[in-house]
């Protein structure tokens, strides 16, 4: 597997768990899960991906992939995000690999509109509200650049805390499908966009099979 390869899982993990937003608000005994978006935000994360089990190849490769979400408009219900995902590197060196953009249209329940359903874009959220422990699935098609995979995520709502004076609500998640795996994500309540978020997976890709660890960080 060549170096551009590693660098576009890398790029394919941090797309399906960097852009899972809600916006969280107390309803009843539950809480309801949307995202809102303001014209001229700018959201900065990092990913930190690690590769291990390639062919040909010893030991893990750790490859780096800063990603930056603009909002360019807003509606209603819906907003228009420019995704910028890259320069990655390895060890603080450039892999070879051109950062990669996209143009997303999410609605309020983080469901692609105007069919761009292969973009990435994390979970849909359920219309109703979710109490502590409430679980629910959603399908995510992903577009790797060398083909159409599909994950199948199931979200379980673990409640909220305070870190650092700010609200963050608590998801945990297990994938199947293309790939297997678990993780969590904690998302700010004030707006709904993501905080932080990791997952463990594997898979396999042609012979080989990669475990796979993603860890992403929000930057301000």
């Amino acid at each position: 597997m060549t170096i551009n390869r590693l660098g576009a899982l890398a790029t394919l993990f941090a797309l399906s768990t960097g852009l899972s937003h809600a916006q969280i608000k107390k309803t009843g005994s539950g809480y309801l899960l949307r995202v809102k978006y303001t014209k001229g935000q700018v959201i900065k994360l990092n990913s930190t991906n690690s590769v291990s089990g390639v062919q040909g190849r010893n030991g893990k490769f750790v490859v780096d992939l800063p990603m930056v979400i603009r909002v360019t408009a807003t509606a209603k219900n819906s907003a228009t995000l420019d995704l910028t995902a890259g320069p990655a590197q390895m060890g603080g060196k450039p892999v070879g690999m051109a950062p990669q953009n996209a143009t997303l249209h999410v609605n309020n329940l983080n469901q692609a509109v105007d069919g761009e359903a292969t973009n990435g874009l994390g979970a849909s959220y359920p219309k109703d509200p979710v109490r502590l422990g409430a679980k629910w699935k959603a399908s995510l098609p992903i577009n790797s650049g060398s083909g159409q995979m599909t994950l199948d995520a199931t979200y379980t709502f673990k409640g909220v805390k305070t870190v650092g004076g700010r609200q963050l609500a608590i998801l945990t998640m297990t994938l199947a499908g293309a790939a297997t795996g678990t993780g969590s994500m904690t998302l700010r309540m004030s707006d709904g966009t993501v905080n932080s978020s990791n997952m463990t997976l594997k898979m396999v890709v042609g012979t080989s099979p990669l475990s796979i660890t993603s860890t992403i960080t929000r930057k301000g």
